[in-house]
């Protein structure tokens, strides 16, 4: 019998920043609701995935969606005809208790790239609060460091330095134009991949193994009852999709603080 838990890379990092977000979601079944964003992510990908494998594509070249994957062709190399045949890989971690979806766009030993569509119109975009719009470091990123370390952990054994790269393509363009697009990349090694592991998705893992089984047990039965972490949502329930049952209130058995996660720098 298994008795691996499964989660995934979203999981962790929703756990994480929100462990109240994750139970509405994950334990309560509140729906995640895919809006604009998401829906033009899942469509560049399905878009990606098409003509990388020569498959029809569901949007012409002209159309938004194909003017963007056309966009990010240009990081595809043709070796990723290959390489998107292992789309989804579950890697078993025994050792943690655990068995992680992997969805990676591009694998190819030693690189790992993934698709974005973003709202900045360029990489060096800012937003009114002076940081800028879109991702320029991997350090502390959870779907980077994880994928990096379930690479060489299980579907790359015995690698020990990957390169990862996310391949941004700006939503922001008008008719007549081509999209902008830039990458962020950064090399990580096994030691440097499996200690950011540790660091973060152990206590994230245990987090999760305490909720689900409080859960079980009927100790809780409402998922606004878990550590809410106002910093995740700006104190207001900005960009949450399950911020309409959260509250934002304290939870009336711990706060998110005494939690005693690690705090990313």
């Amino acid at each position: 019998m298994d008795t691996l838990m499964r989660t995934s890379v979203k999981q962790l990092e929703m756990a994480f920043n929100c462990p109240r977000k994750w139970a509405f979601h994950y334990l309560e079944g509140v729906p995640q609701v895919e809006g604009e964003a998401l829906s033009i992510g899942n469509a560049l990908h399905a878009q990606m995935k098409a003509l990388l494998t020569g498959t029809p594509t569901a949007h012409g070249p002209e159309t938004f969606i194909g003017k963007m994957a056309r966009a990010l062709m240009q990081y595809a190399e043709p070796r990723s005809v290959r390489a998107v045949s292992e789309i989804i890989k579950l890697v078993p971690l025994p050792e943690y208790g655990v068995k992680v979806d992997l969805r990676c766009d591009f694998m190819d030993c030693p690189e790992f790239k993934d698709w974005k569509t973003t709202g900045a119109p360029s990489k060096t975009a800012k937003l009114q609060n002076g940081k800028l719009w879109a991702l320029s470091d991997l350090t502390n990123d959870f779907q980077f460091n994880i994928y990096a370390f379930l690479l060489m952990q299980e579907h790359w054994r015995g690698t020990n330095y990957v390169t990862g790269e996310w391949c941004f393509v700006s939503k922001k363009f008008s008719k007549g134009q081509t999209p902008k697009t830039w990458t962020v990349k950064k090399g990580i090694t096994y030691g440097e991949a499996r200690a950011w592991w540790d660091k973060y998705c152990v206590p994230t893992i245990a987090l999760i193994r305490d909720m689900k089984a409080a859960w079980a047990a009927k100790q809780i039965d409402t998922a606004r009852a878990m550590p809410h972490n106002p910093a995740s949502c700006e104190f207001t329930g900005h960009f949450c999709d399950a911020a309409g049952h959260c509250g934002m209130v304290s939870s009336p058995i711990t706060c998110y603080n005494e939690l005693h996660l690690p705090v990313l720098p």
